[in-house]
């Protein structure tokens, strides 16, 4: 369920800190796109509102791209279970 997902990620981000990065891109603009990592963003968020401390930054690899497009072929790379363990 969504809770025991919350209550686990929650846990492990309380016990581990934070020990997966997000892959990152920046536009020419200069806004950084976050390219995974959405569940860990809503669990963040929740634990924001909650009262949680969370660190001002949070590790990432930035990842080139040549435009918002490639940006998003990228993210389905990162979301795929080709490299599944």
């Amino acid at each position: 369920s969504d809770e025991e997902d919350y209550q686990k990620v929650q846990n492990s981000l309380l016990k581990n800190n934070f020990a997966d990065t997000f892959n990152v891109w920046q536009d020419p603009d200069g806004v950084i796109w976050c390219l995974d990592g959405k569940r860990r963003h809503t669990i963040l968020n929740r634990m924001i509102a909650e009262g949680k401390k969370i660190p001002d930054k949070l590790p990432a690899i930035f990842v080139d791209a040549r435009d918002k497009q490639h940006a998003a072929e990228l993210v389905l790379v990162y979301s795929s279970e080709f490299g599944r363990i």
